[in-house]
């Protein structure tokens, strides 16, 4: 039995953080799996069942210290993949990846590029010149990866999701019990439009906020919920000056966000840049009708599937699994009321979603079915067969 070891800088609520821990479990009945982490703090997961190696060397923001860090982390880590023999070191996270690819023992290194913005980092060119392959969770990023480094091996391996724990965690038992009697009358009898992510700009909920208050005054029962971690001080605040805060809900973080999203009506995603968007598929899965915005770089792959050639990101597309928009600007404007372009048409489709019942049944339908692709099982079978020859579980 081969030994693999998956390294994450820590196991807080996050996205390559639950891929982390998926991949272990996942490839725990074939090979004998271990997860390091730099530390322990603020776990979100469940880790019963999994080893778990904590170097207790935390982040600082001091520059000398984390350059010390690192070569403290290196050091550990290639003792480590020593004293275990591993065969495979396949490491989440831009840090993670760092200390993956200079601490190099006798193993194969795996990287793992999580979003686009990873590819403008100082430190991924360090990284992948020294990795033995380099894992992608969307086309768009293994095909720039390929004209940086095109001797590398890179490979696209999208995120999985466990459909039957989203059909528990809907079941009317368990949605029941998720939600405030408050948060129940807030959807009471309204088109609810919902949107996932942390507290962070490039979510691009300013976009959202702008053009839900439009959409607002020409279906006056439509509600927004954004559900996700922070306090959203700024969109708050620019809810309260679009007049509109009596009509957006912030939840914060939910362990159950299905319950949320299975009562809503529509999922908007408006990112500024994605790397594979869970909430996206999550959506699809329940099912939701979805409209996303077409930024780099999995929307598009999500929605269009073998079309993304062909898609101009600055036009609408009706996708085969949703709609595609334009791709929304970087530049933060909080002191207006008017509409920019993109968000006109956010609005204008939005509207059509809520107000055509059977154009949203058919998005609904079409993207269950495109969800389903994205299983554990197909997850599973790209992992193992990207480690043939190197290792046979």
């Amino acid at each position: 039995m081969k030994k693999i070891l998956l390294m994450v800088p820590m196991l807080h609520q996050g996205g390559f953080e639950r891929v982390c821990i998926k991949t272990a479990k996942l490839l725990q009945a074939s090979c004998q799996v271990a997860i390091l982490i730099f530390d322990d703090a603020d776990i979100a997961f469940d880790t019963s069942g999994l080893e778990v190696i904590n170097l207790d060397m935390g982040s600082t923001d001091q520059p000398l210290k984390k350059a010390w860090n690192v070569y403290r982390r290196v050091r550990k880590v290639r003792q480590i993949k020593k004293e275990k023999q591993i065969d495979i070191c396949y490491s989440f996270g831009l840090t993670a990846n760092l200390v993956n690819a200079l601490s190099r023992a006798q193993e194969q290194v795996w990287v793992g590029l999580r979003g686009f913005l990873d590819l403008e980092s100082k430190v991924y060119p360090i990284f992948a010149r020294r990795a033995d392959k380099i894992i992608c969770c969307a086309k768009m990023i293994e095909r720039q990866v390929h004209r940086d480094y095109p001797e590398k091996d890179a490979v696209t391996i999208y995120n999985s999701f466990d459909f039957s724990r989203i059909e528990v965690l809907t079941s009317e038992e368990r949605m029941e019990s998720a939600m405030s009697e408050t948060e129940k009358a807030f959807y009471e009898g309204k088109k609810v439009v919902i949107s996932a992510g942390r507290d962070d700009d490039i979510k691009g909920f300013w976009h959202l906020l702008r053009s839900f208050s439009a959409l607002a005054a020409k279906v006056p029962e439509a509600r927004l919920v954004i559900m996700g971690e922070g306090e959203f001080a700024s969109d708050r605040a620019f809810a309260k000056m679009l007049g509109i805060e009596d009509k957006v809900l912030f939840t914060g973080v939910r362990t159950n966000p299905f319950a949320y999203m299975k009562h809503a009506n529509v999922y908007a995603l408006t990112s500024l840049s994605e790397g594979f968007p869970n909430g996206l598929v999550e959506a699809m899965a329940l099912p939701l009708p979805v409209i996303a915005a077409n930024c780099p770089s999995g929307p598009a792959e999500i929605l269009m599937g073998h079309a993304i050639d062909v898609v101009d990101t600055h036009k609408v597309y009706d996708g085969g699994y949703g709609i595609l928009i334009p791709e929304f600007s970087s530049v933060k404007e909080v002191s207006k009321r008017e509409l920019e372009p993109e968000e006109e048409i956010l609005e204008q489709q939005l509207y059509r979603l809520l107000t055509d019942e059977q154009l949203s049944q058919r998005y609904a339908e079409r993207g269950l079915k495109r969800a389903r692709e994205f299983s554990e099982e197909n997850y599973l079978r790209e992992l193992l067969k990207n480690m043939e020859p190197e290792v046979k579980c």
